[in-house]
């Protein structure tokens, strides 16, 4: 699932990733000025994630991830995950990064698809 996830925002998938999200999706996250974001319930998810797809695709923006540690426990019903990863973004031919995060991936299970419930992000080294 994180594999995925990380080639969905590399390929600008922003609405399949917000599709994969459980309706009381919890999303602790950075925006680009390093602040926090706090959205509860898929609305909100939603209303934070969806602009940056299309943010994305009218700056021109490119991201490319590369998974480096990828923790996964799982039961039949939930699972959670302890990533690290590191991200370059390009636009405009100019490449930014590499940016090191990690970040903590909670699931469930629904039927035979698992639904993200809780997702963290945050920088594991600030950018200079």
């Amino acid at each position: 699932e994180v594999d995925w996830m990380l080639q969905a925002l590399d390929r600008g998938d922003i609405a399949g990733m917000v599709d994969r999200m459980d309706p009381d999706a919890v999303v602790f996250d950075t925006d680009e000025n390093n602040q926090p974001v706090r959205a509860v319930g898929i609305e909100q998810v939603k209303k934070y994630m969806l602009p940056i797809g299309d943010s994305m695709k009218a700056q021109g923006l490119k991201f490319a991830s590369t998974l480096r540690t990828n923790e996964c426990h799982a039961t039949r019903t939930m699972g959670f995950c302890a990533v690290e990863f590191d991200q370059t973004m390009t636009q405009g031919g100019k490449t930014m990064g590499p940016f090191k995060f990690r970040g903590t991936l909670v699931a469930r299970k629904v039927g035979d698809a698992w639904r993200w419930v809780h997702w963290h992000g945050s920088f594991a080294e600030v950018p200079k």
